[in-house]
């Protein structure tokens, strides 16, 4: 199970090609992740943007005041490769993983945000605040 996520990004991923993102990759990823790094334990986000945002790649946004909980992600419009692309998603869904698994989680990056760090090295993935590859 190790290397699954690693095969299934190498014939998407080119170090110097840019990736254009796509709703279509975003639910498929989400899916895949959730699958292999997740265990299938995390409900969607309610929705789903791709945004131009000044000093992020990648953005959670949550409302804990209503009844449903109402949580967002943002992803940009274009990525340095594929690999950065799954790498954002992956990172915003730990952030849904804080929100929806820990009771009155800040959703920071903290020690449960960082207790993911080994399970994405293990899947070729790196668990950063900024994502260089």
């Amino acid at each position: 199970m190790k290397n699954k996520l690693r095969k299934l990004i190498k014939p998407f991923h080119h170090r110097d090609r840019r990736y254009r993102t796509t709703y279509a990759d975003m639910f498929l990823w989400f899916d895949i992740l959730n699958n292999i790094i997740f265990d299938n334990r995390l409900e969607a986000f309610n929705q789903f943007y791709i945004k131009n945002m000044r000093d992020a790649l990648g953005m959670f946004e949550f409302d804990d005041t209503g009844g449903k909980k109402p949580n967002t992600l943002y992803m940009v419009p274009v990525y340095k490769n594929f690999k950065q692309f799954v790498e954002v998603l992956a990172h915003e869904m730990v952030h849904l993983w804080q929100w929806q698994t820990i009771e009155g989680s800040t959703v920071n990056h903290n020690t449960e945000f960082h207790s993911w760090k080994e399970k994405f090295k293990q899947n070729g993935l790196n668990l950063g605040l900024k994502v260089d590859e």
